[in-house]
């Protein structure tokens, strides 16, 4: 029985900390494992569209926004990276064979650590002699 996206709110944050082999950090763009199923750090269950990945799944239903927190180096240290769209979701075989689900996080430019895009100004601007206007 399949749980309904559209009720109830999405997932608040994340926090990548190295608990899942099958994570992959690019940064900006993050394939990252839902909950469930393990023991110690093998996968050992099918994951189900429950608790934290009903909620992502839900934000990405939503289209709101998932904030990022990262492990330090440091003991107790976490670094918030800002806000990621939960583009999309699906559920694959594990490396060690049950399936979870995944997830695909992309960094939000300007509510992230992702560069803002690039933007064009086309207002006031000191002219000198020889500038050519543009029309």
């Amino acid at each position: 029985d399949q749980p309904a996206l559209e009720e109830g709110g999405g997932a608040y944050a994340v926090v990548l900390a190295g608990g899942y082999k099958d994570d992959d950090d690019k940064g900006l763009e993050i394939t990252y494992t839902g909950q469930g199923g393990q023991k110690g750090k093998v996968q050992v269950e099918k994951q189900v569209l429950e608790k934290g990945n009903l909620a992502l799944a839900r934000s990405s239903a939503s289209g709101r926004p998932v904030r990022v927190i990262r492990k330090g180096t440091e003991k107790n240290q976490y670094i918030y990276e800002g806000e990621y769209k939960v583009e999309s979701y699906w559920l694959e075989a594990s490396a060690d064979g049950p399936h979870i689900y995944r997830f695909k996080l992309v960094a939000i430019p300007g509510r992230s650590k992702a560069p803002a895009p690039a933007t064009e100004f086309r207002g006031w601007r000191p002219r000198w002699r020889n500038d050519k206007v543009d029309a």
